[in-house]
């Protein structure tokens, strides 16, 4: 039991700290996966490695992100 629950609590600090998803400001405006680069796939295996961002799009998230700094 011991053991399971130092895995758990192990894993927990590993994601707060090193995963773009999980948030511990939630006071912040833009959330991290809003803030992470489309083009970069951080995946280890990628089946379809070609992904590209609609400019309109990219757009948008470079002018919400100069509204909030």
């Amino acid at each position: 039991m011991g053991v399971a629950l130092t895995g758990v609590a192990s894993f927990c600090i590993y994601a707060l700290f090193t995963k773009n998803d999980v948030m511990l400001n939630h006071h912040s405006k833009i959330p991290p996966w809003e803030k992470s680069i489309d083009e970069v796939n951080p995946k280890l295996l990628n089946l379809h490695s070609l992904q590209k961002l609609d400019p309109e799009v990219r757009k948008l998230k470079e002018e919400i992100n100069q509204k909030s700094a």
